[in-house]
């Protein structure tokens, strides 16, 4: 299976207030810990981001995101432009309770008879932004973008995309806010002092 990682890193940050990606934690910038997460299971990872934000990065695999009106979409449609015959396994930056251990999860459960794989939780809400999206659903990504307010969420709504339930139900809880942040680092305080 030819697998590309997709780092979403293009949203605005408003009500955080600040680019998410370049954010420290324990002195490392959350793009750099993405990289490393998915560089030790030997997969590339692209920063998807807008024309502004591509001097943030110290990074080579960029990805430029074109369709500012889409959102999150907009990365993935700019990678699968950048190459359709691979897997994009695509993560928020902002998701940052994720660990190596969800990836392997993820990497382990797929099924490749399904067009997708992602998570949901326990009231079957998906979550879009910690997906693996395969060649077999470009057709169907570029079809959906006719419709009015596309989405990965939306897509992902297809029948033939794997869902699973996540190991840990904060793994899916994304740092939007000063609060989530706050505590997110009382999180991370807590694992570390046990």
């Amino acid at each position: 299976m030819k697998l590309k990682g997709l780092l979403l890193c293009g949203g605005r940050s408003s009500r955080l207030g600040l680019d998410k990606s370049l954010l420290e934690i324990d002195g490392q910038q959350v793009y750099n810990r993405w990289i490393e997460y998915f560089t030790s299971f030997q997969i590339d990872l692209y920063i998807s981001c807008k024309p502004e934000q591509v001097s943030n990065y110290n990074h080579h695999l960029i990805i430029v995101d074109k369709h500012d009106q889409l959102g999150p979409l907009s990365g993935l449609v700019a990678a699968i432009h950048n190459d359709a015959s691979c897997h994009w396994f695509i993560v928020s930056v902002d998701l940052l309770y994720i660990t190596k251990n969800d990836i392997n999860y993820l990497l382990s459960k797929y099924k490749k008879e399904y067009f997708a794989c992602c998570f949901q939780d326990a009231n079957s809400i998906i979550y879009p932004l910690f997906s693996l999206i395969s060649p077999s659903m470009h057709t169907y990504i570029q079809e959906h973008l006719l419709l009015p307010n596309p989405s990965i969420k939306k897509i992902l709504s297809h029948p033939n995309v794997q869902k699973l339930h996540a190991l840990f139900d904060n793994s899916l809880v994304s740092i939007n806010t000063s609060m989530d942040l706050k505590n997110y680092l009382h999180f991370l305080d807590q694992i570390q002092g046990e």
